[in-house]
């Protein structure tokens, strides 16, 4: 019930889901042995992830040339292999409700965009085991 109140509040159908910290979360797990960067602020939590050398994945995108969304699956085929941070900072105004937002490390950058071809079919290969989720109708376009 809690989650199609959170919905309603922010007009949109996020993929959440309850985590054993008692909070939603918005985003994948956290992957485990990850850095993680949390703050109240999330311009504060990115600032911080920034300085450390990690990219969002809008970021990620432009520098290996794919859109945003295929970005971030390809960061979700790459963890534990690369170097995958995640920030996490609480909504604004649903207060329990936490964001989980995947970045690369910019050393790790490279690495994929040779390997992009590779990563792609990991990924897949992750989505028929059901590791991952797969994409839906809607942004399966954005895959390729």
């Amino acid at each position: 019930m809690e989650q199609w109140r959170h919905a309603a509040l922010t007009r949109r159908k996020w993929r959440k889901w309850f985590g054993s910290d008692g909070n939603w979360h918005v985003g994948p797990p956290i992957y485990p042995g990850s850095e993680v960067f949390e703050d109240t602020n999330a311009k504060r939590a990115f600032k911080t992830a920034n300085e450390s050398g990690y990219m969002a994945p809008r970021f990620v995108g432009e520098a290996i040339g794919v859109g945003r969304y295929e970005a971030k699956r390809l960061l979700d085929a790459v963890a534990g292999e690369m170097k995958v941070a995640w920030v996490i900072y609480p909504h604004i105004i649903l207060k329990d409700t936490i964001w989980n937002c995947r970045m690369l490390h910019e050393d790790d950058v490279p690495g994929l965009m040779e390997n992009i071809t590779h990563w792609r079919e990991v990924l897949e290969r992750k989505f028929k085991s059901k590791e991952l989720p797969p994409p839906s109708n809607r942004m399966r376009k954005h895959m390729d």
